[in-house]
């Protein structure tokens, strides 16, 4: 029995008689190995599995590039905007997550010769989908006016299957918006654009965005970003400069790691980037780095459409400079020579400091300034429609969908979503669109504009 005991107590066995100090550096090499494998890399693999996606089926994929043509302007549209979230709408048949700045659907039905019906059957596909059974959730801004709230109001009020949450970015980061705009059905098909929830985004107003259907793996990374909406929905407690999210919110796709995803037939890479910061768990790409992204790598061409452009904050009191966005734009022209086409969305609310911006930027050799104009529907003017809201890059070999405008508050303080792809389809689709835009009767010189 004792020596059976001294087996287990004795320094012998194959290290040799001598023991741990006659060990031979490769004995010594082994063991440090075993010991980093179960201490340090074994527990890193099992957490970064945490942060991993399952690879759903993707392979029969759609994509449908939508847009808004506001009343009475002559350019041709396949896919109309309200057509197409009807569409999506209709093919749920388990939830319907929606995310918006703000939901005035239903007032289009007092605008008839406005096309206000557009919005009022948007409004009507949400209440058969909650009729059916559907789970409905809507994310929304906090809204100081009344009637950018009677929508959600009502539908909390019509069915027990519609849940709102709202955001007032005040009180989490200090400033901004709830900016974003997507719907995201049954975890497998959403749309992603500049259409905000409301009758004049779908009938006065232009808009470009896409509709993505049987992709379950984009569908639920997108599903992602509302469910960090959700998680910080009806809360008044200011949030921490690096939020604490569950592991299930993190993403393995982004400008690094982009989703092997089929679209129509072609098998390309796509990634979906969001704003601001604080809204931004582990692997998902900037809004801001995303635009820049594609700027930085285009080679020979790049066609930007917006609303708003200005290298500064818009809505913080002072003048802050804020030069990264157009720094980008003036070195892919300066250093690489690309040809660069800016068509800017003016209105009758586009503030006239943002002029010199683009006069500025309109000097440079290879960039070219314009910008389109809607014109005034006939009859009774509508406040707040006839502007092309668009907001999206395209370069030879890439594009960028987005539903932010392009200055500091969009990036640092506002949340928006935007949609990355390398798909070829999407890029001559979405170039073919700025072409007709580029070239029609709509587009002016920047020599339209007052001297400042």
């Amino acid at each position: 029995m004792i020596n059976e005991q001294k087996r287990y107590f004795e320094p012998t066995s194959k290290f040799g008689k001598g023991g741990i100090k006659s060990m031979k550096p490769w004995q010594w090499a082994l063991c440090a190995f075993f010991f980093l494998l179960i201490v340090i890399i074994i527990p890193i693999a099992l957490t970064n599995k945490k942060h991993e996606l399952k690879q759903y089926d993707c392979k029969d994929g759609e994509f449908t590039i939508l847009e808004s043509i506001p009343q009475e302007l002559d350019l041709e549209s396949a896919n109309l905007t309200h057509k197409g979230w009807i569409k999506l709408i209709d093919s749920a048949t388990k939830t319907l997550d929606i995310a918006c700045f703000y939901m005035t659907l239903s007032e289009g039905s007092d605008y008839p010769g406005a096309n206000g019906s557009f919005g009022a059957s948007v409004f009507d596909a949400i209440k058969r989908a909650a009729d059916r059974g559907v789970k409905i959730r809507i994310a929304e801004n906090k809204n100081n006016y009344e009637t950018d709230n009677i929508d959600y109001k009502y539908l909390l009020g019509y069915s027990k299957n519609i849940k709102v949450k709202i955001l007032d970015f005040t009180k989490l980061i200090g400033a901004g918006i709830l900016h974003t705009k997507f719907m995201v059905v049954d975890k497998t098909n959403f749309y992603v654009g500049s259409a905000n929830m409301d009758w004049r985004s779908l009938a006065q107003v232009k808009e470009l965005g896409i509709l993505i259907f049987n992709c379950e793996c984009l569908a639920r990374d997108i599903g992602k970003i509302f469910s960090v909406y959700w998680q910080f929905g009806n809360t008044t407690k200011k949030l921490d400069q690096h939020p604490n999210f569950d592991d299930d919110l993190a993403t393995q796709w982004n400008i690094g790691n982009p989703a092997s995803v089929t679209l129509n037939s072609k098998k390309n890479s796509v990634f979906l980037a969001s704003s601001p910061p604080e809204f931004s768990p582990t692997g998902r790409t900037q809004d801001l780095d995303a635009i820049l992204h594609i700027i930085n790598n285009a080679e020979s061409s790049l066609s930007l459409e917006v609303m708003d452009y200005m290298p500064a904050y818009l809505y913080q009191k002072g003048n802050v400079y804020w030069p990264t966005l157009d720094t980008a734009i003036r070195n892919a022209s300066f250093h690489r020579n690309v040809d660069i086409r800016f068509l800017i969305g003016k209105w009758n609310h586009t503030r006239p400091e943002m002029y010199q911006f683009f006069k500025s930027l309109n000097e440079l050799s290879t960039v070219t300034v314009k910008l389109f104009i809607v014109p005034d529907r006939k009859g009774k003017q509508i406040p707040f429609t006839r502007v092309n809201h668009a907001k999206y890059a395209v370069s030879e070999k890439q594009v960028f969908i987005d539903t932010s405008n392009w200055s500091a508050d969009y990036f640092m303080s506002t949340a928006g979503v935007s949609f990355n792809s390398y798909h070829k389809q999407i890029i001559n689709q979405v170039q073919d669109r700025f072409d007709r835009d580029w070239n029609s009767k709509y587009t002016h010189d920047l020599s339209i504009l007052p001297d400042l």
